[in-house]
């Protein structure tokens, strides 16, 4: 479970499965603040910026696997080089990828 007051990253390029997980989100009751980037790159750029400072860093990233400019094995494998305790579990929309 994540705190309360943390923040949710959702990257995230198809639309449609942005609302159907903000709606998941929110049915919920979470109240957490909720950042959207659309595609790998841009979530890596997000993540490098806020990794050292816990207010911003998020609590949860929700991430898609198959983005534009950087896929999302990507962005795991830049944020393990930078942290290696900050991904436990990767999951796609089908199943279970792989313990990181």
């Amino acid at each position: 479970m994540i705190a309360d007051s943390g923040l949710i990253l959702v990257v995230e390029d198809n639309q449609d499965d942005e609302e159907l997980l903000l709606m998941a989100l929110k049915s919920r009751s979470l109240a957490n603040p909720v950042i959207v980037v659309r595609d790998g790159a841009a979530a890596v750029e997000y993540l490098l910026s806020v990794a050292r400072d816990e207010a911003t860093c998020p609590a949860l990233v929700l991430l898609d696997l198959i983005l534009p400019k950087v896929d999302g094995f990507g962005v795991l494998q830049q944020v393990l080089d930078l942290d290696r305790d900050v991904v436990r579990h990767a999951i796609d929309r089908a199943h279970f990828v792989r313990d990181a």
